[in-house]
């Protein structure tokens, strides 16, 4: 598989770092992905989703190659200008597996913040809630959104996904 990652170097390095075993090519976007990339073999391409023309160049750079059949993001409603622009980029067939906080709520009713999956996809939708433990809410460790990220990938068929508790 030819794999783009969209915010992999962090919260999810773990995932990152599963799905670079599985992948012919895996190419990291990120504010900073070459330490990550260097150790699982990536490609590194900077980029922040707030800064236009970095994500132009990001673009470019990915359309002259192999078209892609996968696309994890985890992008904030302030970059989701973008999101289009990586997932048209993908293979007929392929899939984008879409990475949100709790504030998503529940996938299955449809994330109304996304725009519209080009038609040619598969768009699989991880909501990351939290975990209630002794009368208290605590946010996700890394390895559980890790964990949630990598049951999308395992589960291609699996079109939503929430990690901990959203209630």
């Amino acid at each position: 598989m030819n794999i783009i990652i969209i915010g992999g170097t962090g919260m999810l390095a773990e995932a990152s770092r599963e799905m670079a075993r599985h992948a012919r090519k895996l190419t990291l976007l990120a504010r900073s992905p070459a330490k990550l990339a260097e150790e699982i073999g990536a490609h590194a391409i900077s980029m922040n989703w707030s800064d236009k023309a970095m994500v132009k160049n990001a673009v470019t750079i990915l359309r002259n190659d192999d078209p892609p059949d996968m696309l994890v993001s985890w992008i904030h409603d302030s970059g989701l200008w973008c999101l289009n622009d990586f997932e048209n980029l993908l293979a007929p067939g392929a899939r984008s597996i879409r990475i949100h906080g709790s504030a998503a709520s529940n996938p299955q009713d449809g994330i109304k913040t996304d725009p519209i999956a080009p038609g040619h996809i598969i768009r699989q939708n991880v909501v990351l809630g939290w975990v209630n433990e002794q009368g208290k809410r605590r946010w996700l460790s890394n390895h559980e959104i890790s964990a949630g990220a990598l049951e999308a990938f395992n589960n291609p068929k699996k079109l939503s996904c929430i990690v901990g508790a959203l209630n």
